[in-house]
């Protein structure tokens, strides 16, 4: 996810995790939406890009207002539950079209695809990727975790491995 100037947003500042089963991304105070339809023309422009996303990846989404989203997730623009494998997304929350299908990614990809990819194996799997990350990035998830995760580098690692699935500029992604 990217600022107005261009800059990749650190994860740090992107998510706010206080629930164990659901993952939530952030929404972007400082991202500059280009409201060029309003209201409902607007979001329903949005959640027909995220359908077609949706299609692609062999998922079903389910849609909230801001005032459905969990108490203190008023603003972010969407969540995998863990428990009951929702795909949950805001539109009202999304600041352009590209902007909620790196959501659905986000959620899609990382959150529900390695758990489904995965089992069983998953924390273990998450472990182990962090054990071979290099230690300038260890240090930055090590940071998240501290800052955002009270220590907890599983769910720091997760959002890391979530944040590279909303798009394909690996090479630029900072924490």
């Amino acid at each position: 996810t990217y600022d107005n100037t261009g800059k990749v947003i650190p994860l740090s500042h992107r998510f706010n995790f206080e629930v164990n089963d659901i993952r939530y991304r952030k929404s972007d105070a400082q991202n500059v939406a280009v409201n060029y339809l309003a209201g409902d023309a607007r979001l329903k422009v949005i959640e027909n890009a995220v359908n077609n996303e949706a299609k692609k990846l062999g998922v079903k989404v389910a849609y909230k207002t801001r005032e459905e989203m969990p108490a203190g997730h008023k603003n972010d623009k969407g969540y995998y539950n863990t428990t009951t494998g929702e795909i949950v997304i805001c539109t009202e929350n999304a600041s352009s079209i590209a902007d909620a299908v790196q959501t659905i990614l986000h959620e899609t990809v990382a959150h529900k695809g390695l758990r489904q990819l995965m089992g069983d194996k998953f924390n273990e799997f998450i472990n182990r990727v962090y054990n071979s990350l290099d230690a300038d990035t260890k240090a930055a998830v090590d940071k998240l975790a501290a800052d955002d995760y009270d220590g907890n580098t599983l769910v720091a690692m997760e959002e890391y491995m979530a944040s590279l699935a909303e798009n394909e500029n690996f090479k630029e992604q900072t924490i």
